[in-house]
């Protein structure tokens, strides 16, 4: 007759093809519920064990099924009731509580009580850790699974549940004896630290500066590329313009500083970090923000020119620069706006690169320019661009239908001239209709 070793075969066999097919992850459930009754029946040969539970819960969270977090839940609740009542081989242990934080982290429908149910057994843990059951203890993974999950579906708390839970780590590392599996690495403040670039908030590019002064000095988590990127990123979106670009910069320059010294080709600014950088500038309130943020574009495009394909400039390479024109007020800003468009065109020409191509986004921004420059031909130049537009338009490149921001900008290119509006807006429907 089957035992308890030839299900826990079986079952491995479903969990390892839950993460492939569906399907398998209920199987799995279904076989343990068949061996529960069988063994309360009387059959004491196929008790489910510690080994078996927590091969269902593996099979559970590899599982696409949307019901399967939850189920997964209720088994370890289960878990957790059968050894109160007496059976301590069934007591969950980190292996347990750390497939049931995985299934809400991973869940098809990722929202937030999927993320806040992920917290709460993350807290069980550390409860029945901390309380003695040694087994339990959670390690610097599961942590960082549940902080990705923040960042995953970002809202205003995220930032501060994510630094919650780094601090709350360091602080069960001591706990622990400083325990190494609880020393927070690389990945868990990377994480952390793109939670906080999603937020304008100032203090949040603060906090995110010091997490990375604390990797500078740290054996274990030493900052990489992606950490430097973020930095940049957090400040990018930071509120505070005064300083945000020239924190950027900063950044930037302390990155090709440390590529010079090292030559580590892994910490060579690529561009996400120039991208980011123009960004910063773009939003800048700072005299020579737009040159600067050319002087990067003619950096990277030099780069590309050159064989680095990370340098490659895409769309947004380019939008941020005519943006950085856009918001200068220079007189000139609109004829360098619509300079940068025309190299846009001849490389996404030369390479065929659809990341490269300009959109309605590019087209808009351009107006902008052209509209704050002040210029006395900015509506003969509207008018020229959105005739472009609308000709690529009709000749099938559908993104550059044009769209809300962009009739934003033509009324107040318009602004002086209501008719002359009404009768371009007029003609925009006939063409894209």
């Amino acid at each position: 007759r089957p035992s308890t070793c030839v299900y826990n075969n079986v079952l491995d066999g479903f969990a390892n093809a839950s993460g492939r097919a569906r399907g398998y992850g209920k199987k799995a459930e279904s076989l343990l519920y068949a061996m529960e009754e069988r063994f309360l029946s009387g059959d004491t040969d196929v008790k489910p064990s510690l080994v078996t539970y927590n091969i269902v819960l593996k099979a559970l969270s590899r599982s696409s099924e949307k019901w399967a977090p939850q189920q997964a839940d209720a088994i370890l609740s289960r878990m957790e009731e059968f050894y109160e009542a007496g059976d301590e081989g069934i007591r969950p242990d980190a292996v347990s509580y750390g497939s049931v934080i995985r299934a809400y982290a991973s869940a098809r429908k990722k929202g937030n009580r999927s993320i806040r149910r992920a917290e709460e057994v993350l807290q069980r843990q550390i409860a029945v850790f901390k309380a003695g059951h040694t087994a339990a203890k959670p390690n610097r993974i599961v942590f960082s699974t549940v902080i990705n999950s923040l960042a995953k579906k970002f809202s205003p708390e995220s930032a501060t549940k994510a630094c919650s839970l780094l601090e709350e780590m360091e602080a069960l590392r001591d706990f622990a004896g400083n325990d190494g599996d609880l020393e927070p690495d690389t990945r868990a403040y990377n994480c952390v630290l793109k939670i906080l670039s999603k937020n304008q908030a100032h203090e949040n590019a603060i906090k995110a500066e010091e997490l990375v002064s604390r990797m500078e000095q740290s054996a274990v988590a030493r900052p990489d590329l992606t950490t430097y990127n973020t930095l940049i990123n957090a400040w990018s979106h930071s509120v505070s313009k005064e300083i945000s670009s020239q924190k950027a910069v900063s950044i930037l320059q302390k990155l090709e500083t440390l590529y010079m010294k090292t030559g580590d080709i892994n910490m060579k600014p690529d561009r996400i970090s120039y991208n980011s950088v123009i960004k910063a500038l773009a939003r800048s309130m700072d005299d020579g923000a737009a040159l600067k943020a050319e002087e990067y574009l003619n950096h990277m495009k030099t780069a590309y020119d050159n064989g680095d394909i990370n340098m490659a400039p895409d769309c947004r390479t380019f939008v941020s620069c005519i943006n950085a024109w856009a918001n200068s007020d220079d007189a000139q800003a609109g004829g360098r706006a619509e300079m940068i468009l025309e190299e846009q065109w001849e490389l996404y020409e030369q390479t065929g690169n659809d990341d490269v191509k300009p959109d309605f986004i590019t087209y808009t921004a351009v107006m902008k320019a052209w509209v704050n420059s002040g210029n006395d031909n900015t509506t003969a130049r509207v008018n020229s661009l959105l005739d472009d537009m609308l000709s690529r338009y009709e000749g099938g490149d559908s993104s550059l239908r044009p769209s809300r921001p962009t009739y934003d900008i033509l009324r107040q290119a318009f602004a002086s001239d209501e008719e002359a509006l009404l009768t371009r807006m007029d003609e925009i429907r006939e063409r894209v209709a």
